[in-house]
């Protein structure tokens, strides 16, 4: 819908996606912007990685209280540093 909304306001809009943790990835995004692409006007970088994990994870122990697990700190920094 962005798209076709941009088109009728006479806007061309590219999206290409890559990989921003693989540097061929983003080496191989750059050719193509290159080659296919007119100067930009204007870049969005939305770069970022994801993944779906529970923030506290809970264990349950027949002989006590459940045993909590919090969401590591490396995963977290993961996906804010993916660039």
């Amino acid at each position: 819908a962005g798209v076709k909304a941009a088109a009728d306001d006479g806007l061309v809009l590219h999206a290409v996606r890559a990989d921003v943790t693989d540097e061929r990835s983003v080496a191989a995004l750059f050719e193509r912007l290159a080659e296919d692409a007119p100067p930009l006007g204007l870049c969005v970088n939305n770069a970022g990685n994801n993944f779906s994990r529970r923030l506290v994870s809970v264990k349950e122990r027949s002989d006590g209280p459940p045993l909590l697990s919090p969401h590591p700190l490396e995963d977290f920094e993961r996906v804010v540093t993916s660039l």
